[in-house]
């Protein structure tokens, strides 16, 4: 079950929850043994919002294991892998995860789609109006997309960089 979050201090609430009590069921996994009083409380947090969060989290632990250790839900396992991976400026969309740099690559290729989009329409009306007799094997469109690959690698900084150069071309003269 999701907790329904509506602004950032419920899910940061929620997620303050979880990490200092591990017995509550709202936060934890469903395998996990409660007392009755524990899980009469998380089934009250469940349908209430931050006010009864609050009461969860003063819930002693009834657990044998140490308190140093938590045990963490899916979803804050995912915002950590998420924090690890994408960098502290990354967040999770119900699409997927998306960092700055995500939305700077999809910007630009987006912009760069577009001009690309113009360019095979002109030359779809190129080729009409030439009917056809210039450029016989259709190779502008596939100048036009090299040049939009191209150009994406080059203003997003994923241009390959090839190693050992110097043993390709030795490959090539022989």
């Amino acid at each position: 079950m999701k907790p329904a979050t509506t602004t950032c201090c419920v899910s940061a609430a929620l997620l303050l929850a979880a990490a200092h009590n591990p017995t509550t069921l709202a936060f934890s996994p469903s395998s996990h043994v409660h007392p009755p009083s524990v899980a009469l409380r998380s089934q009250q947090t469940r349908r209430t919002s931050l006010s009864l969060s609050a009461a969860a989290i003063a819930t002693p632990s009834n657990d044998d294991s140490s308190s140093t250790t938590t045990t963490l839900t899916k979803q804050q396992k995912r915002i950590q892998q998420i924090r690890k991976e994408g960098g502290i400026f990354a967040f999770n969309t119900k699409f997927g995860a998306l960092n700055p740099y995500a939305i700077y690559y999809g910007l630009v290729s987006i912009a760069l789609g577009l001009v690309w989009f113009v360019a095979l329409t002109f030359s779809q009306l190129f080729y009409k109006l030439t009917g056809g007799k210039l450029d016989k094997r259709r190779r502008l469109p596939v100048f036009f997309s090299h040049v939009w690959g191209t150009l994406l690698m080059l203003f997003t900084g994923c241009f390959p960089k090839v190693e050992n150069w110097d043993a390709i071309k030795d490959f090539h003269k022989r």
